[in-house]
């Protein structure tokens, strides 16, 4: 079976949106499929992918266009995972309201950048902000709540345990390395009203027919 068959069979039997708040399960199922197909996918330099392959580029990230702000820590980021977290007897605490949200950005390594198209992605990103409700001030709590009246009913229906509660973040930022796994292609299907600079330009990462796109912060592989 070729590489990209692996990838569509993996990473194509079902797509995480940029605007999923689906169950923790859903998540780790998702992820670990695209993980294991982005593992086989070779590794190569910009300049060396040729349209029509999968490939993994790892690199430095650069913003395309306009970034986002993460919700909690307020950082300047291309792509966030913010969740509300309730805790369990056993220690641990459970997902119960996720949202992600993911804008295009460039991969740069040595030989060039490649531009990220995140329309259909799965982004495996480190979760390293934590925040519990019991331990902040009453100004920094009622600022994180607001997430909470921003995600509508599911998201009020929280506040009944707000004092338990705690809020977890990761983000992508400019300048973090990351590994990204898709199609190479030369040209983009549409560049109008997409904001990037000089797209024609550059190396564009798609994500494969039916499948996803895969980018991650904290797995490189060699």
């Amino acid at each position: 079976m070729s590489s990209l068959a692996l990838w569509l069979l993996s990473a194509g039997i079902a797509t995480l949106s940029a605007t999923a708040a689906g169950t923790l399960a859903e998540h780790v199922t998702v992820r670990g499929r695209a993980r294991r197909a982005a593992a086989r996918a070779p590794r190569c330099l910009v300049r060396q992918a040729h349209p029509g392959d999968l490939v993994r580029i790892v690199g430095r990230v650069e913003h395309a266009e306009e970034p986002l702000v993460a919700p909690f820590s307020g950082r300047i980021c291309t792509h966030y995972e913010a969740a509300v977290e309730y805790p369990m007897r056993s220690g641990t605490y459970r997902r119960t309201l996720v949202e992600s949200c993911s804008r295009p950005f460039y991969v740069v390594d040595e030989s060039g950048r490649a531009l990220v198209d995140m329309a259909r992605a799965v982004v495996d990103v480190v979760i390293d902000h934590y925040w519990k409700a019991r331990d902040l001030d009453a100004e920094t709590r009622f600022e994180l709540e607001r997430f909470l009246f921003r995600t509508g009913d599911r998201g009020l229906s929280h506040l009944r345990e707000s004092a338990s509660l705690r809020y977890a973040e990761g983000a992508i930022e400019e300048g973090e390395t990351v590994s990204v796994v898709g199609i190479a292609s030369s040209e983009r299907a549409s560049e109008t009203g997409t904001g990037y600079r000089d797209a024609a330009r550059h190396l564009l990462l798609e994500p494969p027919p039916r499948g996803s796109i895969f980018v991650s912060d904290g797995l490189h592989w060699i």
